[in-house]
């Protein structure tokens, strides 16, 4: 947990908070991040909950899940669903995110969309390859 205050200003400009449990089979995390940045018409503050879940099948399974909502743009911002391995010193991982990007234009903010495939291989102590296949949708919408 973080928080800032400003005394002198009388008012908060950073928060976060989260939760987190994991055991052998599961793991799940939330977090909520605010963060004041300009003066309050400027539209630049930051304000999202994240959440992420893992579930391990077996001892080389795990399948996942992650989301990002943003409040103040009111959109969600990611998600990713995963399906991992691991075999000894090597694993994979399958995985489709979609991510929405904005961005200010002359007609206002547009958001992008990003969506993709991914595959991952793993070698420990080694590294990973990464292979993406993926579909970009610029100025997929527009607000004013």
């Amino acid at each position: 947990n973080n928080v800032k205050y400003s005394f002198e200003d009388s008012e908060l400009s950073k928060f976060q908070t989260g939760f987190e449990y994991g055991d052998e089979r599961f793991y799940t995390s939330i977090s909520h991040t605010y963060q004041k940045n300009g003066d309050s018409s400027s539209g630049d503050d930051i304000n999202f909950i994240s959440a992420r879940v893992d579930f391990n099948l077996n001892q080389n399974y795990t399948i996942s899940g992650e989301y990002d909502y943003d409040f103040d743009k009111d959109f969600n911002r990611l998600y990713r669903v995963a399906l991992s391995s691991k075999f000894g010193c090597w694993g994979y991982k399958i995985s489709y995110k979609e991510l929405v990007q904005p961005s200010l234009s002359s007609y206002g903010t547009t958001y992008s969309k990003k969506r993709g495939f991914y595959i991952e291989f793993n070698l420990a102590s080694i590294g990973g390859i990464k292979q993406e296949i993926s579909n970009d949708s610029d100025k997929l919408f527009a607000r004013r």
